[in-house]
């Protein structure tokens, strides 16, 4: 191998780690903490739903918004047993909205959001979608 392609095989690998490591970090992230017997959570890039036996603890999806965006929310819970509720959170980690059935949200600061399903002990089902406008 010359010296020239030595030198070009590196820098391309340094490009290369660079942009992996910079659009990882520009992806909004979902997960959380929780426990589910006989069921699941799904998610898409506008809507968490789940369907179970037994849901503790909560789950999350993070948004990139802009100052201005409305979100326009629908939520539909069946409970069968427990609590369950939905927020969502500024970057900070602060509620800044409860959601019900259907909710509307204007975002006042650009930055990452998450909306927060939260469950205790809750048997049933829920569907939450979004859209911003």
């Amino acid at each position: 191998m010359t010296k020239q392609t030595c030198i070009f095989s590196r820098v391309l690998a340094l490009v290369m780690s660079v942009v992996v490591v910079g659009l990882s970090g520009c992806s909004p992230a979902s997960g959380g903490s929780f426990q589910i017997i006989r069921g699941g959570i799904n998610t898409t890039p506008n809507s968490i739903e789940g369907a179970y036996d037994y849901y503790t603890g909560y789950y999350f999806k993070e948004a990139i918004l802009e100052a201005g965006d409305v979100l326009l929310f629908e939520l539909d819970v069946t409970t069968l047993d427990g609590q369950f509720s939905v927020r969502v959170e500024n970057s900070s980690g602060e509620k800044i909205s409860a959601i019900g059935k259907e909710s509307e949200l204007v975002i006042e600061s650009p930055g990452v959001y998450r909306v927060v399903t939260e469950a205790k002990g809750h048997q049933g089902a829920f569907s939450l979608t979004w859209e911003v406008k």
